[in-house]
Order: structure tokens, then sequence, then C-alpha cells
């Protein structure tokens, strides 16, 4: 949402769940500085209501609806995953077709940590990281702050 030219008015924003509830909400700035981004995290699959008004006035289109969808999660798949050679790169990749959002990558070795590189091509990640030491590492792949399930 984009109010800048709108002058100073109070922003009311409500998410309304498919069971009735209002949902938590976050309003958080925009990198470029231009509007602001919503953002919420639907807890049961359906339609959402999102209202905005803006000065105590519904703003165009408002009423907004969204659809949440259950199941719709990245695939992680690779070598990666499972090993890889002292100071030699490993990788794997996400595949997010048609899933908003952006990984974070943790590797965490027995006494030290692995730092990830991750390369977006289209809706793919390739993730790659070197293991500096022998021992059991720990991958952990998160989208949108949430682990990934069945990883």
């Amino acid at each position: 949402m984009n109010r800048k030219d709108a002058g100073y008015a109070e922003l009311d924003v409500t998410v309304t769940s498919p069971l009735g509830r209002h949902l938590p909400i976050e309003v958080k700035g925009m990198p470029d500085g231009d509007g602001e981004l919503i953002e919420f995290v639907p807890t049961v699959p359906g339609k959402y209501k999102i209202a905005i008004t803006y000065g105590g006035v519904e703003v165009p289109n408002s009423p907004i609806t969204f659809n949440a969808q259950e199941g719709l999660s990245p695939k992680v798949d690779g070598s990666g995953l499972y090993h890889g050679i002292v100071n030699e790169p490993t990788n794997f990749t996400i595949v997010a077709k048609n899933i908003y959002g952006v990984p974070e990558v943790r590797v965490d070795g027995p006494d030290s940590e692995a730092t990830p590189t991750i390369e977006k091509e289209n809706e793919i990640f390739h993730v790659t990281y070197v293991p500096l030491e022998i021992g059991v590492f720990d991958v952990r792949v998160l989208w949108n702050g949430r682990d990934i399930p069945g990883l």
C-alpha cells in the first residue's frame, strides 16, 4: 500500500479469517520508502477478508478477498542435504513454483557454521555451502521464517 501522496491519516487494516476471527497483522515500511507492507499468517485454509481504511475512509478495492490454500510448500532436494566433502562446495535446490516468499538456510556443523550462498533463478533457489570440518551437519531450511515440513 502506498499512501505517499495521500497526506497524513490513520491507517486501519483488519484481517478476518474464514472462522470469523481477526488475525494479528504487522505493518512494515517498504525498503524503498514507498508504502507499507501488510503481513499476516493464515491459520486455516479458506477465504480471508482484508479491510483497509485510511482516515476512516475505505480505500478503493477494499475489502480484498485472499484465498489461503493448504499444502503449498517449497520442495527441497539435492546431495548437499545428506553429505559433503570438507573444503569443497556442496549444494541443493529449493523449488518454489507459485509460492510467495524467501528461503533462509542455516548449516550448523559440530563446532562451526557453514555460510550458505543462495542464488535465485526464476522460482528455483540454488544453495551452496562449504563444510569446513568433519562431522554431522544440521541443514535447516526455513520459508518465510518457518521450517519446511518433511525436511
